[in-house]
């Protein structure tokens, strides 16, 4: 968005019915930028995203993308020339950097990666909160937000003590 020309952010910001992804990472929009928008949408037109790429959840540093060195340095994925290139977070990271960074509700934070994407993508009915009818797909976090169990149309897929095992 500039003075002379909105660009996408402004058009976003314009037109009431479009929904909004943002990358909160720190590094992809910056804190001033993300809480401009959750002030000009609202939390309930705009989802979580992540970004992550290739190296996020492994030891690998470094991948090649469309022939191009793509490296982990200092939490960001950049190319050769040092341009941001991707994310190296996953989206439990995004929800502890709204949540932890920036003091944003835990609970609208949480809405904004389960209720919200839902609405957007018109599966509220199914998806995205926990009542009669819906699907139950859970993830149970503690209070740090560590993933704690996961359960698919309510069956267990992943619970931390098995794993611990």
């Amino acid at each position: 968005m500039t003075g002379r020309e909105p660009g996408v952010v402004g058009a976003a910001f314009a037109l009431d019915d479009t929904w909004t992804g943002l990358i909160t990472d720190g590094i992809h929009v910056h804190p001033g930028s993300i809480r401009l928008a959750l002030k000009n949408k609202g939390f309930e037109k705009i989802f979580l995203v992540s970004d992550a790429m290739a190296t996020v959840g492994s030891t690998q540093k470094s991948f090649e993308l469309y022939g191009e060195r793509i490296e982990e340095q200092d939490g960001r994925l950049v190319n050769q020339e040092g341009r941001l290139a991707g994310s190296a977070i996953t989206l439990l990271d995004g929800i502890r950097y709204c949540i932890q960074s920036m003091s944003l509700p835990p609970e609208q934070v949480l809405a904004m990666v389960t209720r919200v994407p839902a609405s957007y993508m018109q599966l509220e009915q199914q998806h995205g909160q926990l009542r009669d009818g819906a699907i139950a797909d859970i993830c149970y976090l503690d209070d740090d937000y560590n993933v704690q169990g996961v359960w698919r149309e309510g069956e267990p897929i992943f619970t931390k003590q098995e794993a611990n095992r």
